[in-house]
């Protein structure tokens, strides 16, 4: 029950914090004896994300250090997080002892249970996965040898659009799942082999670069390529992401095809940043708005009060966690941790402040409960429009309306083009 509590409850925060959570290939609720290897690039938002829009249960496996921080103790335990001591906590003097640690894990594997562990061993900033550690597959091998049956291995990719971003965008997608019966059972063969496994899944499926300046180049060719499919979901836009990355690969960054595309995309990007609009707006031109369009932005009209209001009520809560820069102190891999964990705290709290004020002011039970209401309400309305506000949809659609509009989307067009034009040279 308090999993479930929990779940539900950051599932919510998490909800809020990303516009969208996208899930590709997720295994069935009845999975178990499962150990699940992720990439680690947010701090601890990773497993908050693949453990709120997981299907199945699962123990996070965490740094033993986050269970002295205030708050987060009963979040951890209530999730049946298992500690781990990691070799960068431990005094150059100290002994490092996981021994009680990897037995519990291989017990819990045993029975049944599923395993989150992220095998880098730290969140980081890099463009691409670090080297593995051997303590996941450690962990397997050890299961199975106190007996566990049918234990399995399943890599999960973690991709943020803009991960210290407030309603940025986050996908999670598993790979294949592979039997831990079926992999070389000689000693030491196994735990390599199960290491080797991972490295190559999460190569295959994680959006990487070699710099962060490859890693920003694959993004813009994927959105340039995704745009030329309006339907494509952020699931479908990941799998392009990932062709680019092995096609740079192939051809290499020296070569001259790979300068065309880097200098015809960034050309491109940069005049589309310049402009206010999307790959997407210059993809679809000057089309008539479909009906659902106008419907949305009379909807959109229709809610200003209310977001206006909702702005207001939650000001100050929605201006605290820009200071986690501040606190991480140029890790921006935990910049997200901060800004969550800020959230979590100051949310509730000013929710709560404001619903004891209404109380205190109001005796009239049907103005209570409509004042309750809409302090409960406007934020979802001032989230709607911040979205808006974000995409500078309204920006875009004077831009489409207007003569010298018209012309800038027509030289964005011909930009886009010639950025297309060098990406299928190169493919």
């Amino acid at each position: 029950m308090a999993y479930r509590l929990a779940k539900g409850a950051l599932g919510f925060a998490t909800g809020v914090y990303f516009r969208e959570i996208g899930v590709v290939d997720p295994p069935p609720p009845d999975v178990g004896g499962r150990l699940f290897a992720a990439n680690h690039w947010n701090g601890i938002v990773d497993p908050l994300v693949i453990l709120t829009t997981a299907p199945f249960m699962a123990s996070p496996v965490a740094k033993n250090t986050l269970w002295k921080i205030p708050g987060l103790r009963w979040l951890l335990d209530a999730g049946h997080a298992v500690p781990v001591m990691r070799r960068q906590d431990v005094a150059p003097d100290g002994a490092l002892d996981n021994d009680a640690m990897f037995d519990r894990v291989a017990e819990l594997l045993k029975a049944g249970g599923n395993v989150l562990i992220f095998p880098e061993g730290v969140s980081h900033n890099e463009p691409h996965v670090l080297p593995l550690k051997t303590g996941a597959a450690r962990m397997l091998a050890r299961a199975q040898a106190l007996g566990g049956k049918g234990l399995t291995l399943q890599a999960v990719a973690l991709d943020f659009d803009a991960r210290d971003t407030f309603r940025s965008r986050a996908l999670v997608t598993y790979g294949p799942v592979h039997e831990v019966d079926a992999m070389p059972q000689a000693p030491g063969e196994l735990v390599l082999a199960l290491v080797a496994s991972v490295a190559d899944d999460l190569d295959r499926l994680v959006i990487s670069g070699q710099s962060h300046g490859e890693l920003v180049l694959v993004r813009q060719v994927a959105e340039i390529l995704a745009g030329e499919d309006p339907t494509s979901s952020l699931g479908s836009q990941a799998e392009i992401a990932r062709t680019v990355v092995e096609e740079a690969r192939g051809v290499g960054v020296d070569d001259p095809r790979y300068r065309g595309v880097a200098d015809a995309v960034t050309a491109y990007m940069r005049e589309l940043e310049m402009s206010g609009l999307t790959d997407a707006q210059v993809a679809r031109g000057s089309q008539a708005f479909p009906l659902r369009r106008v419907l949305r932005g009379l909807y959109l009209l229709a809610i200003v009060p209310l977001a206006l209001l909702g702005a207001l009520l939650y000001l100050v809560p929605y201006l605290l966690p820009k200071l986690a820069p501040r606190l991480a102190r140029g890790e921006t891999d935990i910049v997200s941790t901060y800004k969550l964990g800020i959230g979590l705290v100051a949310f509730p709290l000013w929710t709560a402040l404001l619903l004891g004020a209404i109380c205190f002011v109001t005796v009239d039970g049907w103005l209570r409960g409509a004042a309750w209401a809409l302090v409960l309400a406007s934020p979802h309305f001032a989230l709607v429009w911040l979205d808006r506000l974000d995409d500078r949809r309204g920006r875009r659609l004077w831009k489409r309306a207007t003569r010298s509009g018209r012309r800038e989307l027509r030289s964005l067009s011909a930009l886009r083009r010639r950025a297309l034009d060098a990406i299928a040279a190169a493919r």
